[in-house]
C-alpha cells in the first residue's frame, strides 16, 4: 500500500452505528432489509451479510478491508497511547524508532499475526504514519532540554514546604499584594539569537548578519510586584569602570554599575536593595516581600541587615525550581529576551556595517523592556505561579512526574537519607525479565507460569510453575500485578484464536516490554564538592542570620604547627659554610628585614639567611642570595 494513499471509492463509508441500528431493526421485524437499508444508509447486501453473520473474520457491525487487518485494537493502540505519555511525563519520551521496536516486540511476543519487518525487529514507517493519524492526541515533538537536578528537585514535598512558610508570612505580617516583590536577574546578549525568515527553498544554508562569533553578556536585574508594577532595573556591564554614556539611554531611572565578570556579586545585590528600598519605601512597620532565587550573591550578611532593618523580608526559593515558581521566568524574561532580539536585528538593518556593542545595548534594552514590562505579564507572572493569588494546587500532577523516577523525599527528613546511607543502597527492581527469559518460560509444555510483581512486602521474586517441576531465574515485573504466562498448549492469544485481542489476555504486557525508569535519588552527583541541602526559607529570619554571622566569625587560631623552614646562620670565624642548616619551630619569630614579612607565616620551602654583622633575618629570595652562599651580609650593614 501507498505511504500516502488516498481512496478512490466510496466503498463502506457507512458508520458501524449506522450498521448496529439497522440490523437491531431487521432483527427485531421492524423493517425489512431494503427499507433498513434506505432509512439507515447502508448497503442492502453488506446489511445481509453482517446480520446473518457470515463474515468470518469480523463481528456483526464492525468494518474490515478483507485481507487487511489492524494489528492492534484500539483498546490496545489506547494503551500504548497511555504508556507513551507516561513515559514523556516522566522526561523519559520514546523515539519513533523506539516506538516502532516496541509496536514490533508487542506483536511478536504475543503472537499477532503482523506484517512488520522481521529482519530489522520494528514496524514499518506507515504503521508509524497510521497510528499518529488514528491516534491525533500525540504528535511528534522536540523536547526541551531538562537537567536531572530540577526534575528531581521539583517535587510535592518541596513546592508544599514553599507555600507553606510563604502562606505563615502572609497571614502573620498582613501583607496585600501591592508589597509582594519578585526579583531576577538575566543576562543579554550584544550577539542576537535570529528568528525564522523567508529564503529561497532548496538551498543548504540561510544566514543572517550578527554584531560577532561570541558576543559580551550584559546583566539586568529586573523586579516587578503581584500588581504589575515594576521597578527601574539594573544594568551590570561587563567592564571595570562604569561610564555614564553606557545608560544615556537606559530606561527611566536605571542604575548602572560596572563588574569585571558581568555577574551579580554580594556587594552589587547590596546596591540594587537600596535602590530598591528608594523606590518601595519599606519600613518596619510598612513591610514588604522579597522573593529571590537561592544564588550566593543574595545571602550576604550586610544585605540580610540592612533588610531587616528595612522591613524587607526575603523568602528563598526552593533550590532548582525557579522555572516554575519564580513569576520573572515564567511570564517575564521570555518576551523581553525575544523583543530584544528584534531590536537588535532591526538596529543591524538600519546601521549596516556596524556592530552593537556595549554602548547600544541600553538603548535597545530600553525598547524591548517597554514592550515586555506591562502590567498583565507581571500579574500573569503571579498567578501562574500560585504566589497570588495564593494557590498552592496551581501546579497538574503531570509537572510532578518527573521527580517520580527518584522520589526525593523532604528534605527537612533527613533520618531516613542518613539510614540507607549506613545500611547501603536500596536494592532497586530491575527493568522486566528480558527477552530470552520470556522465550524460555513460553516455550515450556503445560506449564502457567505466574511472574510475580515486587511490592513493598514482598521483595524476593518468585516464578511459581504448576504441573511441572520447571523453575526458572528469579524475575522481576514492576507493572504492579502478577504477570501469567499461559502454557503454550492452552488458548494463547495468536493469529488464528483470537481475532480481537485484549490488553488484558496479553502474555507479555506493554509495561514489560517498555517498563518505566526507576531508580535511586543521590545526593550531590556531578557536583565537584557537596553542598549542604537548600530548602525555601526566610533569609532575613533571625536563625538564619544567626547562623550566617558564626560562619563569617574568625576561626580560632589553631594549633602551631612545625613547618620545615630551612635558616641558615654564618659565624664571621668561619672560611667555609661549615655550619649545618637546621629547623625551628614558630616560637623563634622574627621578621625579615627586607619585606617585614614574620617568620611564622613562612611557607614551606623557603630559606631563610642570617646577617654575620647584625644578626637579622631575611628571605633569601628577598636578598636575591642563593641560598648556598658561605657569607651573607644585608645591605644595612655594607
Amino acid at each position: 500500500m501507498p505511504r500516502n494513499y488516498k481512496r478512490t471509492t466510496d466503498r463502506q463509508s457507512w458508520s458501524e452505528e449506522s450498521m448496529r441500528k439497522a440490523i437491531e431493526a431487521v432483527r427485531s421485524n421492524r423493517m425489512g432489509w431494503l427499507l433498513a437499508s434506505k432509512t439507515f444508509g447502508v448497503p442492502q447486501a453488506t446489511l445481509r451479510r453482517h446480520a446473518s453473520n457470515s463474515n468470518k473474520t469480523l463481528e456483526s457491525s464492525a468494518k474490515g478491508l478483507g485481507c487487511w487487518k489492524a494489528t492492534f485494537t484500539p483498546e490496545l493502540e489506547k494503551k500504548m497511547v497511555e504508556h507513551l505519555k507516561l513515559l514523556e511525563s516522566r522526561l523519559f519520551g520514546l523515539t519513533r524508532t523506539s516506538v516502532q521496536e516496541l509496536a514490533f516486540e508487542l506483536a511478536e511476543k504475543n503472537g499477532f499475526a503482523h506484517k512488520f519487518n522481521p529482519q530489522k525487529r520494528k514496524a514499518g514507517q506507515e504503521w508509524l504514519e497510521g497510528f499518529l493519524r488514528r491516534n491525533k492526541d500525540i504528535s511528534l515533538r522536540k523536547p526541551e532540554a531538562t537537567s536531572a537536578a530540577r526534575a528531581q528537585a521539583f517535587n510535592r514535598p518541596q513546592v508544599k514546604k514553599f507555600f507553606e512558610i510563604y502562606g505563615l508570612l502572609l497571614e502573620s505580617e498582613k501583607i496585600g499584594p501591592h508589597r509582594i516583590y519578585n526579583t531576577d536577574e538575566s543576562s543579554l546578549s550584544t550577539v542576537q539569537k535570529p528568528h525564522k525568515i523567508l529564503a529561497s527553498t532548496g538551498r543548504k544554508q540561510v544566514g543572517v548578519i550578527t554584531s560577532a562569533e561570541r558576543g559580551t553578556n550584559t546583566t539586568v536585574v529586573c523586579c516587578v510586584n503581584a500588581i504589575g508594577t515594576f521597578v527601574p532595573p539594573m544594568m551590570i556591564f561587563s567592564r571595570k569602570n562604569m561610564k555614564k554614556e553606557l545608560v544615556d539611554e537606559a530606561p527611566p531611572g536605571t542604575l548602572g554599575v560596572a563588574q569585571p565578570s558581568g555577574w551579580m556579586t554580594t556587594d552589587l545585590f547590596l546596591k540594587w536593595l537600596k535602590h530598591f528600598q528608594n523606590f518601595v519605601k519599606s519600613s518596619i512597620d510598612d513591610k514588604v516581600i522579597l522573593i529571590v532565587d537561592g544564588h550566593v550573591s543574595h545571602k550576604g550578611l550586610e544585605t540580610l541587615e540592612y533588610a531587616k532593618q528595612n522591613g524587607i523580608i526575603i523568602l528563598c526559593l526552593p533550590p532548582h525550581c525557579t522555572h516554575r515558581l519564580q513569576p520573572l521566568d515564567v511570564s517575564f524574561f521570555a518576551p523581553l529576551k525575544t523583543y530584544f532580539n528584534q531590536e537588535t536585528s532591526k538596529w543591524l538593518k538600519q546601521h549596516p556595517g556596524r556592530v552593537v556593542t556595549q554602548f547600544q545595548i541600553a538603548g535597545l534594552f530600553k525598547e524591548a523592556y517597554g514592550k515586555a514590562a506591562t502590567v498583565q505579564n507581571g500579574c500573569n507572572g503571579f498567578k501562574s505561579t500560585g504566589i497570588w493569588p495564593l494557590n498552592p494546587e496551581i501546579f497538574p500532577d503531570y509537572m510532578y512526574e518527573p521527580a517520580e523516577t527518584t522520589n526525593i523525599p523532604a528534605l527537612a527528613d533527613t533520618t531516613n537519607m542518613q539510614f540507607h546511607q549506613q545500611i547501603g543502597p536500596i536494592p532497586v527492581p530491575i527493568a522486566g525479565p528480558s527477552t530470552q527469559q520470556l522465550d524460555n518460560l513460553m516455550s515450556l509444555p503445560g506449564t502457567q507460569h505466574i511472574i510475580r510483581a515486587v511490592t513493598p512486602d514482598n521483595n524476593d521474586t518468585t516464578v511459581q510453575t504448576t504441573d511441572s517441576t520447571e523453575t526458572t531465574d528469579n524475575l522481576t515485573a514492576n507493572t504492579g500485578q502478577d504477570l501469567i504466562i499461559p502454557a503454550a498448549n492452552e488458548n494463547c492469544p495468536s493469529i488464528g484464536n483470537e481475532l480481537h485481542p485484549s490488553s488484558h489476555t496479553l502474555a507479555v504486557p506493554i509495561e514489560v516490554l517498555s517498563p518505566v525508569p526507576k531508580g535511586l535519588y543521590v545526593s550531590g552527583q556531578g557536583k565537584r564538592k557537596p553542598k549542604k541541602h537548600q530548602t525555601s526559607l526566610v533569609l532575613t529570619s533571625t536563625p538564619n542570620m544567626n547562623e550566617i554571622k558564626a560562619k563569617n566569625e574568625p576561626k580560632a587560631p589553631s594549633e602551631k604547627i612545625k613547618r620545615k623552614v630551612t635558616k641558615t646562620i654564618f659565624h664571621e670565624d668561619s672560611e667555609e659554610e661549615n655550619c649545618p642548616n637546621y629547623t625551628q619551630d614558630d616560637e623563634e619569630d622574627c621578621a625579615c628585614i627586607y619585606c617585614n614579612d614574620l617568620y611564622s607565616r613562612s611557607k614551606p620551602g623557603e630559606d631563610w639567611l642570617r646577617c654575620l654583622k647584625c644578626s637579622h633575618w631575611a628571605h633569601a629570595s628577598c636578598a636575591d642570595v642563593s641560598k648556598r652562599t658561605k657569607r651573607f651580609i644585608c645591605e644595612l650593614c655594607l
